[in-house]
C-alpha cells in the first residue's frame, strides 16, 4: 500500500508494519511457553538486581498454578490482584491464566469504595496482595468487610530488600502465605482456549463506576 493510499494513522508507523498480515490467535500460556523455547535462559524479569529467566519463570508459574489448583482455584473463577510492580504479578497472572481463571486487577490508587465495587461485580472471592503498606491494609479491610473469603499474601522480602518495610502478617485462617502454595505436584488442569476470558479489566470510570471489560 503506498504512503498516499494509507490511512492517516498508519502513516505514523514504519513501512515495515504489515497491517494486512495474518494474526496468530493463541493463549497466554502458549505465549509464555513460546518465550521459553525462543529465549529460555534469557532474563524475563530483572527486579532489584536479581534476574529470572524465561525458563525459571515458567517453572515457578507451573508450581504456583499447581498449588492454586489444589487450593480450589479452577477455570472460570475470578481472582483479584492487588499488587505493586513486583515479580509476584507475572507469576500470579500467568499461573491464574494457566488454570483458565479470570484475573481482576485492582489498583493501589483505588479507594475503598472502588475496591469493594470491583470485587462485587466480578465475583472475585480471593485476593492476592503483598505485605507492603498501602496494599495489605486494603486487603485486610476487604476481608473483614466480607468482600472476599481469603487473602493470599506474597512476602516482599523474597525479592530482596526494598524501600518500604513489610508489615507483619496477621495469624488468621483466612490469610495465607503465597509461598506455601508453590507445589511440585503435577498440574492436572486443561489448557484454556483462545476465546476463554482471561482478564476482567476495569475501565477508567470517569463517567461513573468502572465497568469490567471481558478480555480473552
Amino acid at each position: 500500500m503506498s504512503g498516499a493510499a494509507r490511512p492517516a494513522w498508519q502513516q505514523h508507523f514504519p513501512d515495515v508494519c504489515d497491517w494486512d498480515g495474518p494474526l496468530e490467535i493463541t493463549t497466554l500460556p502458549h505465549l509464555l511457553a513460546a518465550g521459553v523455547v525462543a529465549r529460555g535462559n534469557a532474563p524475563a524479569l530483572d527486579f532489584r538486581g536479581a534476574k529470572v529467566s524465561y525458563r525459571a519463570l515458567a517453572r515457578e508459574v507451573e508450581r504456583l498454578a499447581s498449588g492454586l489448583a489444589q487450593s480450589g482455584v479452577k477455570a472460570g473463577d475470578a481472582v483479584a490482584l492487588l499488587l505493586p510492580n513486583t515479580p509476584y504479578h507475572p507469576l500470579c497472572f500467568f499461573a491464574l491464566t494457566r488454570l483458565g481463571a479470570r484475573v481482576v486487577h485492582i489498583s493501589a490508587l483505588d479507594a475503598r469504595r472502588e475496591i469493594h465495587h470491583k470485587l462485587k461485580v466480578t465475583g472475585a472471592r480471593r485476593l492476592i496482595t503483598t505485605d507492603l503498606p498501602g496494599f495489605l491494609p486494603s486487603a485486610i479491610d476487604a476481608l473483614d468487610a466480607g468482600m472476599v473469603d481469603a487473602v493470599l499474601v506474597g512476602e516482599d522480602a523474597r525479592w530482596g530488600a526494598g524501600e518500604a518495610s513489610p508489615l507483619p502478617l496477621p495469624d488468621r485462617p483466612d490469610m495465607w502465605r503465597l509461598s506455601g502454595l508453590f507445589s511440585d505436584a503435577p498440574l492436572d488442569a486443561p489448557l484454556p482456549a483462545p476465546d476463554d476470558i482471561a482478564v476482567l479489566q476495569f475501565t477508567g470510570g470517569t463517567t461513573g463506576l468502572p465497568k469490567a471489560a471481558m478480555l480473552s
